[in-house]
């Protein structure tokens, strides 16, 4: 009974769902589908279902003469020749006088209607590129320039594989590829010629360079490439690891800022965390060779800056203090995401900062922009009254000419001298200090954007 139960429970949502199938209409149709109403359901159609093909929300079989130029069934009037012929997709002539509209004749239709094109900026594009030129860079600076272009060359030819900009791995290529890609690259200045191209004496084949660095870049510590088997060519194939080249340039980032935070013995630490694991404050103190005040200053002002974490260890299920190891221990995603927040933050001060110097500095550069706007206006009225003088001395030389009579050309006016500004000694070293703190701050902006990326974006 419960099986019976089900089936027929199954069967009937099943009829529901064919007899609720709607087709959508889309709006720029809508005054097409509104006229062609008359012709489906005639002029004593029920209004509810002229309303419901106005709004789009006619059902499939209803919109079947609108949309593929076929009947629209025996209740409607209209005949089997012309159901027929909208199954096979065609169109006649007598689908045609019946009122039926084909699918290409509704194409046609919206097709004259006047079209609005609208641009905008690919950022995720922009993105995508500025994390293949880190990874080249990262790779570029640690192994040499020759196996920083052979990844940049596997990332532009693979970019176009990518479905995400934070894409973990690029697409597989040959050795026969890469060496291709890289030197139509380097002839086309995309990319930089690869050295060995440059010396004629070089015995070896490009492709064998290149698989050279190849090996050279997979064998090292950075794994920012790897051999993913042999190709159905018989080649060897490789991936660029996008994410640990990554990892790899904000894990520098960070010591980088823990170094500018707390020096050299805070970075310290902080790689030998990284390395060792968990390690309680007396084995930092000595591994790290530094006092153990030293090493607790530092090790809760890196926690208290969310650079290191510490662990509870409980030896007994009361979780008594006194019976409690505590370790340290550094967990790089967690204070990714926490240098990112900073970041923002900072760069939130440094535009309010910006901002600051500029409404200190407002009457001068008023002033300024007064007498920009002053010099603009008087040069294009020059250039009118020269336009006009010019043309007014055309017509003068004609005339003269018709007369048989020579005219000198009347000289065009001088041009409106611009307004007079002067600035006092005060004013100059205050514009000379808003120039140099302008300057730092949108230096600083650019520094702080390109890191904003690396850690929000990339």
């Amino acid at each position: 009974e419960a099986a019976a139960a089900a089936a027929a429970n199954n069967k009937s949502t099943t009829a529901n769902r064919k007899r609720t199938t709607t087709t959508t209409i889309p709006a720029a149709a809508a005054a097409v589908v509104d006229e062609a109403a008359d012709d489906v359901f005639g002029a004593r159609a029920p209004p509810s279902k002229r309303q419901k093909m106005r709004a789009g929300t006619a059902k499939a079989a209803d919109m079947s003469g609108i949309l593929l130029g076929g009947g629209v069934g025996a209740s409607h009037g209209a005949g089997s020749s012309n159901g027929s012929s909208s199954a096979n997709g065609a169109s006649s002539s007598s689908t045609s006088g019946a009122g039926y509209m084909t699918e290409a004749e509704l194409q046609d239709r919206l097709a004259a209607e006047p079209a609005f094109v609208l641009w905008r900026v690919n950022n995720d594009e922009f993105n995508r590129r500025f994390r293949h030129q880190k990874v080249a860079k990262v790779v570029g600076d640690k192994l040499g320039a020759d196996a920083g272009v052979v990844v940049a060359a596997m990332l532009n030819a693979t970019r176009a594989s990518e479905k995400q900009v934070a894409e973990k791995q690029s697409a597989l290529m040959t050795e026969e590829e890469v060496a291709g890609v890289a030197m139509k690259l380097g002839e086309s200045g995309v990319l930089p010629k690869l050295s060995f191209l440059a010396a004629s004496s070089s015995a070896a084949s490009p492709t064998a360079q290149v698989s050279a660095i190849l090996h050279r870049i997979g064998a090292d510590g950075l794994e920012a490439v790897s051999y993913s088997g042999t190709s159905l060519g018989g080649g060897s194939s490789y991936a660029v690891h996008m994410d640990k080249s990554v990892q790899a340039v904000r894990q520098v980032q960070l010591e980088s800022v823990v170094r500018q935070k707390f020096g050299i013995s805070g970075r310290r630490v902080l790689r030998l965390l990284f390395i060792r694991g968990h390690l309680e404050q007396k084995q930092v103190s000595d591994f790290s060779m530094l006092p153990a005040k030293d090493t607790r200053e530092l090790l809760y002002g890196m926690l208290k800056e969310g650079f290191v974490f510490m662990q509870e260890v409980p030896r007994t299920s009361d979780r008594a203090p006194s019976r409690t190891i505590f370790t340290w221990y550094v967990d790089f995603n967690k204070s990714f995401d926490v240098l990112g927040s900073e970041v923002l933050k900072t760069m939130r001060n440094v535009w309010m900062r910006r901002r600051f110097e500029m409404e200190r500095c407002k009457d001068l550069l008023d002033r300024i922009e007064e007498m920009q706007m002053a010099a603009a206006l008087a040069n294009s009225n020059a250039n009118n009254n020269s336009n006009s003088n010019s043309s007014s001395n055309n017509g003068a030389s004609t005339e003269n000419k018709g007369n048989g009579n020579s005219a000198a050309s009347t000289a065009a006016p001088p041009a409106t001298p611009m307004p007079a500004f002067t600035f006092t000694e005060a004013q100059r070293k205050k514009l000379a200090m808003l120039n140099s703190v302008e300057r730092v701050l949108t230096s600083s902006l650019l520094r702080l954007d390109d890191m904003s990326a690396l850690y929000n974006d990339f």
